[in-house]
């Protein structure tokens, strides 16, 4: 995984910290993904009703 990071975040030299954004946008879109999975289930069960 370590290689990885010049890729994730060209221009920081440092990998620690190119982990910790990559850290942090990964938490951002899996909550946005949660969020938005919740308003589809609670669509779909508004629905149903």
């Amino acid at each position: 995984m370590a290689f990885a990071w010049p890729i994730i975040l060209p221009g920081t030299s440092n990998p620690a910290l190119a982990a910790g954004f990559f850290l942090l946008r990964t938490a951002k879109y899996y909550r946005a993904m949660r969020a938005f999975l919740s308003e589809v289930d609670t669509v779909r069960v508004k629905k149903m009703q």
